[in-house]
C-alpha cells in the first residue's frame, strides 16, 4: 500500500514523526513534486496575525496559532514581503518588512504563526509530479 510522507515542518508533529497518509489522499494531491528547501524564522514585537504578499497579486492572513501554504513569487532580489495586522505606522504609512530567502527558486511557502512571537518560513520548490526529478534506485 502506497503512502506519502510529508516533510517536517507540519504543524504538531515532531521533527522524528512520519505522517503517513493513505493511498487515496496521495492521488489527490499527488499532481505535485514538492522539493523542501529549508526552513527561515523571524521574530515579531506583538502576538497577533501576520499577512504576507505572494508576489502574484494576493495577501495570505496566518493567525497567531496557525499555519497556511501556498504559492508565492519572490521579487527579483529573492525577497517576499509581510506585515503584521496590528499595524505598526511610520509617518502615517504602514511597516512593510521584508524577508529575503537563502533558496531563490522557492515557490511554495509553509508558514507558521507560533502562539508567541515566532514566525517559521519552511521553503520549497514545487513542481508538477511530472516534471519530478526520479529518485536514485
Amino acid at each position: 500500500q502506497a503512502a506519502l510522507c510529508f516533510p517536517w515542518p507540519v504543524s504538531g508533529v515532531a521533527r522524528n514523526d512520519l505522517l503517513w497518509i493513505p493511498r487515496r489522499l496521495f492521488d489527490m494531491f499527488g499532481a505535485y513534486a514538492d522539493r523542501f528547501l529549508g526552513v527561515e524564522t523571524s521574530t515579531i514585537d506583538n502576538y497577533g496575525a501576520i499577512v504576507v504578499r505572494d508576489g502574484i497579486g494576493s495577501e495570505i492572513k496566518v493567525p497567531a496559532g496557525e499555519c497556511r501554504a501556498f504559492s508565492v513569487k519572490l521579487d527579483p532580489d529573492g525577497r517576499f514581503f509581510w506585515r503584521c495586522t496590528d499595524q505598526e505606522r511610520y509617518e502615517g504609512f504602514p511597516v512593510i518588512e521584508s524577508m529575503k530567502l537563502s533558496w531563490r527558486e522557492t515557490n511554495y511557502l509553509q508558514v507558521t504563526r507560533d502562539a508567541g512571537r515566532n514566525i517559521t518560513w519552511a521553503c520549497y520548490e514545487r513542481r508538477a509530479a511530472d516534471q519530478a526529478t526520479p529518485s536514485a534506485p
